[in-house]
This record gives C-alpha cells, sequence and structure tokens, in this order.
C-alpha cells in the first residue's frame, strides 16, 4: 500500500490530479504530456488500492476539518478561562481552575500533536487563514505557527 502512496505523490508532483467517479472508476487529469502517457498504465495497474487510497483520503479530509473545528473551539475556551483566572479571588479556586485547564491543555496538545499531525500528516494552522490569533489574544497557538514563530524569533 504505500508504493501505491508514493505513485500518487509522484503523479501529483507532475502534475497529475486522481479523484473516484461514480465509486468505483478513476478520473485522471493533468498534462497531455509523454509523463501522463507513462502514468497511465501505472495508475489503471493499481486501481484497486488507488481507490480505496483516495475514499480514505475524502474521510481523513473530513476528520481534519472536525478536528480543526474541535482545537479552533479550544482556542476560544481558553480565552474564556484565561479571563476567569484573573477574576477569582480565591487561591483554592484558582487552584482547580488551574488543574482543570492544564488538563484541557493535555487534551489539546494530545488531539493536535497525535491525532491530527500524526495520523493525518496535517501541517498547517488549525485556522482557516493559515494564522492563529497573535499570543497577546489567546493563550496557546497550534503547534505550526509556534515552531514558526520560534524559528522566525531565532534568525
Amino acid at each position: 500500500m504505500e508504493s501505491v502512496i508514493k505513485i500518487l505523490k509522484d503523479a501529483r508532483e507532475y502534475g497529475m490530479s486522481v479523484t473516484v467517479v461514480d465509486g468505483d472508476m478513476l478520473n485522471v487529469k493533468g498534462p497531455q504530456t509523454q509523463v501522463a502517457k507513462k502514468w497511465l498504465p501505472i495508475l489503471k495497474e493499481h486501481k484497486d488500492e488507488i481507490l480505496q487510497i483516495v475514499k480514505n483520503e475524502k474521510i481523513n479530509y473530513e476528520r481534519i476539518e472536525k478536528v480543526k473545528s474541535t482545537l479552533r473551539k479550544g482556542h476560544t475556551y481558553f480565552m474564556g478561562v484565561d479571563d476567569k483566572i484573573f477574576e477569582i479571588a480565591d487561591k483554592d479556586e484558582l487552584s482547580s481552575l488551574e488543574e482543570r485547564m492544564l488538563k484541557h491543555l493535555d487534551t489539546w496538545t494530545e488531539i493536535e500533536a497525535e491525532e491530527l499531525r500524526a495520523l493525518y500528516e496535517y501541517e498547517g494552522c488549525i485556522y482557516n487563514d493559515g494564522k492563529c490569533p497573535p499570543m497577546g489574544r489567546v493563550p496557546v497557538r497550534c503547534t505550526y505557527c509556534y515552531e514558526n514563530s520560534v524559528a522566525e524569533s531565532s534568525t
């Protein structure tokens, strides 16, 4: 199966796109060059495996969007909790809130790092515009934005 994924990636690098039509047919688009002629027999040879992978990509895309939505809602949660921390005078209540927030932050990290990035190989920001809100407005950034901000600050 991994060799079929490599075939699809290589074909995409040459400008080819592969989609599923009517559930059991491949639609291959790309430049009408020798490259396209080279790839068509290879794609036909591995049609069954490619159908399975392309169908799963659609499922993965839907799951990625759901996970990203959950993480964006997490930003809203963190922003709300952040305001509450400064309003609490009782130290015991603050400790309880801090403990809950740390548990939520651990869950956030687990969802983002393990599910979104490791399982689905998602590489960008969780926000559609590709940039998390500024750190002054939110207590956490997604891994992508955090790593880019660290790289920018070290240059």
